[in-house]
């Protein structure tokens, strides 16, 4: 464990208006409080947050401010009791609440927490002290969900001290003592604390970029050992069921916006042009999370498994009548790597000034980091007044089907063919009133062909 002085600075100007009095003392002020909350608090409920990937200053865990100041934006207050009695064990915020900032950089995520605390205590006989606990549910698909849960915890007591901690598992299979690699650093001042730590990537399972959400809590544990019956609260972003993963909030990441951002410059994009229905999962880099959405007129893949593939796109429509509808991950193949679904909206004119919408799916594969479209199929005739009929698409081993409309409200006498003077560049659907049962995409060496059966 690092044992360098901590060096106590007053709290500057972010955590003074956002957290707890500003004050460079050095001793901790201990206030007795006898009086219970007034009222039960309500139940809480699970918080979700977005942990900070565009900061211009470099974070050290040092028990000083100034690296979080410049860029902190006002937080929320967390008060929500999850654990204790209100009646007996918690006086209310003054008693324990906190705020908190995260960031995230390639290492792993930090976190600074401005707490409430009338009373930092040490461990005594059983009770392990003052401290917090971050939550997480690691990305490992492969372990079953109750197993994937973790618990870092990060002593509050060494404020008392010479303020150096250490985060240490307090949760989780097979692990236990100090997380490699991380630190921590916790300084008193009036009425609270200020606590800087680190969770590194690498003691978590080298969660890579681009980083999916994950369910998250941070909890204060409190507890004051100043009355004959009084427990330890706990004051949390969500109520911690470790039977049941679900029951956390969400931690996201802002390393989409910063791909999102570099794309915009490379492509010469303005900045209203919003990525639309980002999609995580595993497209043929590596076991790895991949992250698919759509910018503009393009389709953007991006991930660490790619290798030297920072991003790369395929245009998916060329003209503004089109919108897109849905963008999903399908593995058509069976391969174990998904594919991606696209599917859009255009309105067609006809002779006599009708419109009709056309929907169609676009499937596109990702080989050697490139995309490229596989199956392309009409499944959707839409007149507005008229009716509506759609083609069900399913997927089996190697083959995708799409099924003749036979149920919609859009006859045949209202219908009118848009492709009938052009090539459309999809495969056409079977209409309710056509010959045959569905049309059939299948896998023929290297390229997939469609087939009306």
């Amino acid at each position: 464990m690092n044992t360098l002085p901590v060096v106590r600075l007053p709290l500057p100007t972010i955590f003074h208006r956002h957290g707890i009095a500003a004050g460079g003392a050095s001793f901790l002020l201990l206030v007795t409080n006898s009086a219970v909350a007034q009222s039960p608090p309500a139940e809480p409920v699970a918080m979700s947050f977005t942990c900070d990937g565009l900061y211009r200053s470099q974070v050290y865990v040092d028990a000083q401010h100034d690296d979080w100041d410049a860029e902190a934006q006002p937080a929320e207050r967390i008060q929500q009791l999850i654990d204790g009695e209100w009646q007996y064990d918690w006086t209310g915020p003054n008693d324990a609440s906190f705020k908190f900032w995260c960031r995230h950089s390639e290492h792993g995520l930090y976190f600074a927490v401005v707490g409430r605390d009338n009373v930092i205590v040490a461990p005594d006989g059983g009770e392990p002290g003052d401290r917090m606990e971050v939550w997480l549910e690691l990305d490992q698909p492969e372990l079953r969900e109750r197993d994937r849960l973790v618990m870092v915890q990060v002593p509050l007591w060494p404020a008392l001290t010479d303020g150096i901690s250490a985060p240490e598992w307090g949760y989780g299979l097979d692990r236990e003592g100090e997380l490699t690699a991380s630190r921590a650093e916790v300084t008193a001042s009036e009425g609270g604390f200020f606590a800087e730590f680190n969770i590194p990537f690498a003691a978590i399972g080298n969660y890579p970029e681009p980083y999916a959400p994950m369910r998250f809590a941070i909890v204060q544990r409190d507890w004051d050992n100043d009355a004959e019956y009084e427990d330890e609260v706990g004051i949390g972003t969500a109520a911690v069921d470790r039977a049941n993963n679900a029951s956390l909030g969400e931690l996201s990441f802002q390393s989409l916006e910063q791909l999102v951002a570099d794309i915009r410059r490379s492509e010469r994009l303005d900045d209203s042009v919003q990525p639309f229905a980002a999609q995580f999962g595993s497209l043929g880099g590596s076991s790895a999370l991949d992250v698919a959405f759509l910018l503009g007129d393009k389709l953007i893949i991006a991930g660490a498994g790619f290798g030297g593939l920072a991003w790369s796109s395929a245009q998916v429509h060329d003209n503004d009548r089109q919108e897109p509808v849905s963008l999903t991950l399908i593995d058509v193949d069976r391969d174990d790597e998904l594919e991606l679904a696209y599917r859009y909206r255009e309105p067609r004119r006809g002779e006599a000034d009708q419109v009709m919408v056309q929907e169609v799916v676009s499937i596109f594969d990702v080989t050697g980091g490139q995309l490229s479209r596989i199956i392309f199929q009409e499944v959707a005739n839409e007149i507005d007044g008229a009716g509506r009929f759609e083609s069900e698409m399913r997927v089996a081993a190697g083959i995708v089907s799409f099924r003749k409309a036979t149920n919609g409200t859009l006859a045949r006498s209202a219908w009118f063919d848009p492709d009938a003077e052009t090539s459309p560049d999809f495969f056409e659907m079977l209409n309710p009133w056509d010959s045959g049962t569905r049309v059939v995409w299948t896998l023929q060496g290297s390229a997939w062909t469609a087939e009306t059966e």
